[in-house]
């Protein structure tokens, strides 16, 4: 925030933040920013991130021996609202230690895999902007989605770049009996990611029969 002060004699000044609540449609006023001389501007440490804020400040000067002389406080500005890095997501599916099918599609005869849904959850009440989704296996991230402001996405196997039977062909069977992290990510307003959200699940193929007798 800043301002412009027209003391002649000011020493210092205070901001004093101020969120609003809405229970009980009023203002409540925090602690006062302390800010050195000649400054006129100043970044709020802590504020609210789940409801509007708005700012006053006023000019002191110094008279001795601990003593300030301060104006009265400014009009109070325009209410902010608030912007944060969303909280991790909440995985809705798949749910963790699950097991999921890997079948091929008709299309492009690659591993379908598991569709992926999940909840988002602002601090500051936007919505969603962006998502990414993360396959990793063994250590290694072996493909990523990014999504749009949808709150959920189709982000399976191929979609993500991972195609599980080339992968079985260079890492053998435990493709298939060892756990896969589905991770998810998500942006709002703020432009900032939230932290990973992540479930351990494993793939398997679909069982197949077939007649012996008669050919």
């Amino acid at each position: 925030m800043s301002w412009e002060s027209r003391a002649r004699y000011a020493d210092m000044a205070q901001v004093e933040p101020s969120w609003y609540d809405d229970a009980l449609y009023e203002w409540v006023a925090m602690p006062a920013i302390d800010v050195p001389s000649g400054a006129a501007s100043a970044e709020d440490p802590a504020p609210q991130t789940d409801a509007a804020m708005s700012y006053r400040v006023r000019s002191g000067a110094y008279l001795g021996e601990g003593e300030v002389l301060w104006s009265e406080w400014s009009e109070r500005s325009e209410a902010v609202a608030p912007s944060s890095p969303p909280a991790p997501p909440s995985i809705v599916y798949p749910p963790a230690g699950s097991v999921c099918a890997v079948d091929a599609t008709f299309a492009e005869g690659l591993p379908a895999g598991p569709a992926v849904r999940w909840r988002h959850n602002p601090l500051d009440g936007s919505a969603q902007t962006s998502a990414e989704v993360r396959w990793s296996f063994d250590g290694k991230v072996r493909g990523t989605r990014p999504c749009g402001p949808e709150m959920s996405a189709e982000a399976s196997l191929p979609l993500s770049g991972v195609d599980v039977y080339a992968l079985a062909e260079s890492l053998g069977e435990r493709v298939y009996t060892e756990d896969w992290e589905l991770a998810v990510r998500t942006k709002g307003a703020s432009g900032e990611w939230s932290g990973w959200a992540a479930v351990r699940v494993r793939l398997a193929r679909m069982p197949r029969a077939w007649f012996e007798e008669p050919s």
